[in-house]
């Protein structure tokens, strides 16, 4: 089993489905206009598909450490994952 883990660009469930993918690993923040972070109709299409999704939430490009940080004093579900 293959989990795709990929920011270059936004994909589909069934893009990722016929590469054999079961699950994608994708980034969640707070700039939806930046390609790097997954959207709603994204995660919408990959569950569509069957597959698995998993959200590393980032504050910014460069700050995973404090994201971390953040997420855990103050946790909150990604509201598309429920």
């Amino acid at each position: 089993m293959i989990v795709a883990d990929y920011s270059a660009k936004r994909l589909t469930g069934a893009q990722l489905q016929s590469a054999g993918f079961v699950g994608a690993i994708r980034y969640a923040g707070l700039s939806e206009s930046n390609i790097k972070i997954t959207n709603a109709a994204e995660v919408t299409s990959i569950k569509a598909a069957g597959l698995a999704v998993a959200l590393v939430y980032e504050l910014g490009l460069t700050d995973t450490s404090a994201a971390t940080t953040r997420a855990v004093r103050t946790p909150q579900p990604y509201a598309i994952m429920r």
